[in-house]
């Protein structure tokens, strides 16, 4: 195993991390170039990629470290004859094997995708897309937008609160989502994530929870769709694409 770089001060199952700091030159994970940068760039999502890869890596590696360490303690009390009170030895260790195996392979996996993503993020970093001739002005949510289900509605409420929360699900299978004092439809939230309305926080593992959020875009489709008829017309006339008034541009919060 690669012992930590006493430049990075991370413990040795951080692996993941590691390579991430050593290969970019960086001194954390925040401070990946277009970290920042909302993910529907290239480098932006190019970024976050990096960062989940890396923390999966980090996660596999940790569980790798433990579950080998009790297997070692159950060999120790093996070789002293001091496992007289070990039920089902074989069965036992039979088990715990074929875990550190599929941990193993799992671990080599996440390494070459770091190392692809890696890769493909130092060709990003340089050589940047070029600017676009112009930057449009914000525009108001269009007609297809605001024509959301009841569910998805309601789905995109629970998430402004802050009441939804996706784990990693520990298979194959995917995420699990729950929600805090609110009832939620799966195939709604599903068909916000697929329309860009709302995204996972990213700045945590799914291991121990992410917060769903609305999208800028999401959450301007709220405000229109909670806003009395008049004061909607006046917000859409603020940002239409007519007005001369300079508009920001708006970018994600760190992930």
């Amino acid at each position: 195993m690669t012992e930590p770089d006493p430049k990075i001060g991370l413990p040795p199952t951080r692996v993941g991390t590691q390579m991430v700091l050593r290969t970019l030159d960086v001194p954390d994970l925040r401070a990946i170039p277009g970290w920042r940068e909302d993910e529907s760039t290239p480098l932006g999502r190019s970024a976050a990629d990096v960062d989940h890869i890396a923390r999966r890596l980090d996660t596999v590696q940790a569980t790798l470290v433990n579950t080998a360490a009790s297997i070692s303690r159950d060999m120790d009390r093996v070789v002293d004859g001091d496992d007289v009170d070990l039920p089902l030895s074989h069965g036992v260790l039979g088990n715990s094997a074929q875990k550190l195996d599929h941990l193993v392979v799992r671990r080599s996996e996440l390494f070459q995708a770091l190392e692809r993503a890696l890769g493909l993020h130092q060709v990003l970093v340089a050589s940047p897309p070029a600017p676009p001739p112009e930057r449009r002005p914000v525009e108001p949510a269009r007609e297809e937008e605001k024509k959301l289900t009841a569910p998805q509605r309601e789905a995109l409420e629970a998430v402004a609160a802050g009441r939804v929360t996706a784990y990693d699900s520990g298979t194959r299978q995917p995420m699990r989502v729950m929600a805090t004092g609110a009832r939620v439809d799966r195939k709604a939230l599903n068909a916000l994530f697929q329309r860009k309305l709302i995204e996972r926080d990213t700045s945590t593992s799914l291991l121990a929870g992410q917060k769903v959020r609305p999208t800028a875009t999401g959450l301007r489709v709220l405000a229109l769709l909670n806003a009395p008829p008049a004061a909607a017309h006046t917000a859409a006339v603020a940002v239409s694409p007519r007005s001369t008034a300079p508009t920001a541009a708006t970018s994600r919060g760190p992930r």
